[in-house]
C-alpha cells in the first residue's frame, strides 16, 4: 500500500488522534465511576471444581470437611458417613480422593493442614490413648506428643519448610494445654500458657511468623510470635476482642474480632493487620457479621458473612484491600453450588470452599481472561486504557489502586504500573 501523502496523510494522523482521544474520554469515565469487574485485583470470575467423597452403597455421599489447600491445588481433610468416624484423606486433581491409610490403632483422623511438598499435619485418636498429633509424609507417621503425662496434642497447620505448629497438654486433666512449634530439626519450642489456662498455635507462615490465641472461649486475645518476640495483639479497633486466623509471609495478619452494639449485643468485623495498622472490613450488604480465616502473600483474604438472626444464612466471601465479595456471584456454578464458607486461599489465587450441602467441598480457581482486560468486559479497549492510565506510576510497595494492596492495572505483577504494562495492554488491543 502506498504511503498516504499531503491532505490524506494530514487527515489520516487526525483521525487517529480524534480515536485516540475518543477511546481515553471513555476509559477515564468508565475508570472514574469503578465500572466493570476486577476491583481491587480480583479475578473476572472462577471456575469451580466439586470434590466429592465416597459414596456408601446404602447410605449415599459420605460427609465431606476440608481446610487444607497447598499451591498445587491439593486438598486435605476428613470424610464420614452418617456423622461417624473421619477418616482423613488427600485429594489432588490428578489421583482424585485417597483415603490416608492410618497407624495400628488409630480409629478417626482428621488432615488438618498439607505443605506443597504434600507433608500434612493431622490429629488422630488413638484407641484407649486419645488425640495424638501427626505428621503424615507419603505413608510415613510421626507422633508429635503431649508433654510428659500430658493427655493429648493436635497438629492444625504446617509451613513448607516442615514447621507444625498446634498445641499440647501439660498436664493428665484437659487444661492447661500450650501453644507448641515443632521442626525437624529442633524439635518442640511451647510457648507457654500465656493468659489463661492454655494458649493454641493456629497458623505458621513459609517466613517464620506464627500466631494463635490465649486465655479464654469467652474472651480470646490473639497473639503474633516471629521467632524471638511474643507479641498479644488489642481488641480491634472499637472493639472489645480479636482473633486471627491467618498470617501470611509478609507478617499481615487476617481474622475476627467483635465489636459491642447497644448495651448487650455484639457483631464480628473481619480485619486485615500488618504492625499497628489495623484494616476493619464491614460485612457484605443486608448481613451484619463477618470474618476472615486466610489470607495469602498477594493481599487476598477469605471467609464469611452471615446473620446474626440465621446461623443458615452464610455466604463465602473474598476481599482484595476494597469492598467484600459475594463468591456465588462470581463463579460459573451458581445453578447447583453454593458457597457458604471460604476456609483457604493459595498463593495462585485458588480457594478452597465448603458448599451448602455438608457432602461437597470445591475448589474455586480464576477463570482464564483475556490479558489486558482491567474491566472483564471480555475485550482490551479504550476503557481498560483509561483505567491503567488512571493508576499510572504506582512505586513498588506501595499500596495499588486508589489505595488497595492489589492494583487490577498492574498487569504483569511487579508491583508499579508503568510502559511495561502499557505495551502488554496494547499488545492485545481487541480490534
Amino acid at each position: 500500500m502506498a504511503e498516504a501523502q499531503g491532505p490524506n496523510k494530514v487527515r489520516l494522523a487526525v483521525l487517529i488522534g480524534w480515536m485516540a482521544g475518543l477511546m481515553l474520554i471513555s476509559g477515564f469515565c468508565q475508570a472514574g465511576t469503578g465500572a466493570g469487574g476486577g476491583a481491587g485485583g480480583l479475578p473476572c470470575g472462577y471456575d469451580v471444581t466439586i470434590i466429592q467423597g465416597p459414596v456408601h452403597p446404602v447410605f449415599g455421599p459420605a460427609i465431606v470437611s476440608a481446610s487444607g489447600l497447598n499451591d498445587l491445588g491439593h486438598v486435605c481433610g476428613s470424610w464420614s458417613v452418617l456423622g461417624g468416624d473421619g477418616r482423613p484423606f488427600i485429594w489432588t486433581p490428578e489421583a482424585g480422593m485417597m483415603t490416608l491409610p492410618m497407624p495400628p490403632n488409630a480409629f478417626r483422623g482428621w488432615a488438618n493442614n498439607i505443605n506443597d511438598a504434600g507433608v500434612i499435619a493431622c490429629t488422630l485418636d488413638i484407641l484407649d490413648i486419645g488425640f495424638r498429633a501427626y505428621i503424615y509424609d507419603h505413608g510415613t507417621w510421626t507422633e508429635l506428643p503431649p508433654l510428659p503425662g500430658g493427655l493429648y496434642s493436635e497438629a492444625l497447620a504446617i509451613n513448607n519448610a516442615g514447621v507444625v505448629v498446634g498445641y499440647r497438654s501439660i498436664g493428665p486433666g484437659i487444661n492447661p494445654y500450650n501453644a507448641f512449634i515443632w521442626s525437624p530439626g529442633a524439635g518442640f519450642t511451647d510457648l507457654g500458657v500465656m493468659q489463661g489456662l492454655f494458649s493454641i498455635a493456629t497458623d505458621v507462615s513459609d517466613s517464620g511468623f506464627v500466631i494463635g490465641w490465649t486465655g479464654s472461649l469467652v474472651s480470646p486475645t490473639a497473639f503474633v510470635y516471629d521467632g524471638k518476640q511474643l507479641t498479644f495483639l488489642d481488641p480491634i479497633p472499637k472493639g472489645i476482642s480479636s482473633l486471627a486466623g491467618s498470617v501470611n509471609d509478609f507478617g499481615v495478619l487476617a481474622g475476627s474480632g467483635e465489636l459491642p452494639i447497644g448495651t448487650s449485643e455484639t457483631v464480628f468485623r473481619a480485619f486485615s493487620l500488618l504492625g499497628e495498622e489495623w484494616t476493619i472490613v464491614d460485612p457484605l450488604p443486608g448481613y451484619d457479621n463477618c470474618g476472615f480465616v486466610a489470607n495469602n502473600d498477594a493481599g487476598f483474604a477469605v471467609g464469611s458473612s452471615w446473620l446474626e438472626s440465621d446461623a443458615n444464612d452464610r455466604r463465602a466471601v473474598v476481599w482484595a484491600g476494597d469492598a467484600l465479595h459475594d463468591l456465588n456471584e462470581m463463579h460459573d456454578a451458581r445453578g447447583f453450588f453454593f458457597a457458604k464458607r471460604a476456609v483457604e486461599v493459595n498463593e495462585a489465587g485458588q480457594i478452597l470452599v465448603r458448599g451448602q450441602s455438608p457432602y461437597s467441598i470445591a475448589i474455586l480457581s480464576q477463570t482464564a481472561t483475556v490479558v489486558g482486560d482491567l474491566d472483564c468486559s471480555g475485550t482490551v479497549n479504550g476503557i481498560d486504557l483509561g483505567i491503567l492510565l488512571a493508576n499510572w506510576s504506582i512505586p513498588p510497595g506501595a499500596a495499588g489502586c486508589s489505595g488497595q494492596p492489589l492494583c487490577v492495572a498492574d498487569v504483569d505483577g511487579n508491583g508499579v504500573v508503568d510502559g511495561i504494562d502499557l505495551g502488554i495492554l496494547l499488545a492485545h488491543w481487541t480490534f
